[in-house]
């Protein structure tokens, strides 16, 4: 008996059948501890060491042809698309099973540990410092702080390597520039973290200005 069943599409947009059930809920702590940082951390480590599919690698074209329009007139939003104009022209060798969405929103914990991961719509092969770089983004907005940094140091220390993300941070802090006026706030809102769009802008506008900074000191 599956859990859960949806004809009308209401879930996903097509039909669709829950085929298991896990235990837990998503958790977005305002001061989190080093435990559901290392939790996070460790849990996307995890899914990076599965075995990368023999496809394309991904890329988040959309995002970048939104800050190259025409009609795009934020100073801060060009200064990222210039930043990053040919990240996706120069080969990536560190290529990783990749969710694609990862941050708190999607994944369950259970007493402060990860206990699965859900919403795997827009898994595939990317750049794994593209994938961190994306949740950090979100770590920014909230908890925000220093955050985003130690999720970074305990994903480091779980897999053994250092990793320079600064112009895929620049990238995915446009993103929660660009969504702080559409959905984000009622996203987060759905996830007890009551914030406006105001707020969102002005965290990933100090996000992003913290990644360009990096870049520019080289």
């Amino acid at each position: 008996m599956p859990p859960g069943l949806d004809l009308s599409g209401a879930w996903l947009g097509d039909p669709a059948v829950a085929m298991s059930w896990l235990d837990g809920t998503p958790f977005f702590p305002a001061d989190p501890g080093d435990e559901w940082i290392g939790s996070l951390a460790t849990a996307l480590a995890v899914i990076h060491r599965a075995p990368v599919p023999a496809a394309p690698v991904e890329q988040p074209h959309r995002l970048l042809a939104a800050l190259r329009s025409p009609t795009v007139r934020d100073r801060r939003l060009q200064r990222i698309a210039t930043a990053v104009e040919d990240l996706f022209a120069q080969p990536d060798g560190d290529v990783v099973f990749s969710h694609g969405d990862y941050h708190p929103g999607n994944v369950l914990f259970r007493d402060g540990r990860v206990t699965g991961v859900v919403d795997w719509f827009d898994a595939g092969p990317r750049s794994r410092a593209s994938d961190v770089a994306y949740c950090r983004g979100v770590l920014a907005v909230h908890p925000a702080g220093d955050v985003p940094d130690r999720f970074l140091r305990a994903y480091e220390s779980e897999t053994g390597r250092p990793l320079r993300c600064d112009r895929w941070d620049a990238l995915w802090a446009a993103r929660g520039f660009l969504g702080a006026r559409g959905r984000w706030p009622a996203a987060l809102a759905s996830l007890g973290v009551m914030i406006t769009g105001i707020e969102i802008e002005q965290r990933s506008a100090m996000w992003a200005e913290a990644a360009l900074g990096r870049l520019e000191r080289g």
